[in-house]
């Protein structure tokens, strides 16, 4: 009965502890596109995510924003919801959205 006992809390506590570090690194994914990132097929737009939620373009367009894992959402200021899979480089310094079949590429600005 011991056995069991020590069995499950073992699972239990190597579960919480992979959940925990699955969880941080969905935050962490959100907090590393945090910056401006400047398109390298056209030099001529940027997008610019603050920690706040909120974002602008090079056009001074004003939106809010947020990301999971693999989903990015932008919220424009009349309330239009747009949702783009994306993926980020290991060092964090390329976007990558899909946006209908299309992969934009973004550099982050240092």
């Amino acid at each position: 009965m011991k056995n069991k006992w020590f069995l499950g809390l073992g699972f239990l506590l190597v579960f919480s502890f992979f959940s925990a570090e699955l969880f941080a690194q969905s935050s962490s994914n959100a907090q590393r596109l945090v910056g401006t990132w400047i398109d390298e097929d056209d030099i001529d737009f940027s997008l610019t995510l603050y920690s706040n939620g909120t974002g602008s373009d090079i056009d001074g367009d004003v939106f809010k924003w947020f990301a999971t894992d693999s989903k990015f959402t932008i919220i424009d200021e009349d309330g239009d919801m747009e949702t783009f899979e994306y993926n980020l480089s290991p060092d964090g310094r390329r976007l990558f959205i899909i946006d209908d079949g299309d992969v934009l590429i973004f550099k982050k600005k240092t």
